[in-house]
């Protein structure tokens, strides 16, 4: 019982590592993203090199 719970709370900390590890990504493509925005580079050329959505870019404008 103890090892499957070892088990469990592993699964549950690589789980929450990985999303962690996505949210950081995430943040730092809509960093460069508007940063991008500033310079005043185009709407397809930003979801080209952050890989953002049409939606994600829509809501930071």
């Amino acid at each position: 019982m103890v090892a499957s719970s070892a088990g469990l709370l592993a699964e549950i900390i690589d789980d929450a590592e990985a999303k962690g590890i996505k949210k950081g990504i995430e943040k730092e493509r809509i960093s460069i993203a508007r940063k991008l925005l500033k310079k005043g580079q185009s709407i397809d050329l930003i979801m080209e090199i952050t890989e953002l959505t049409k939606d994600k870019m829509d809501k930071l404008q």
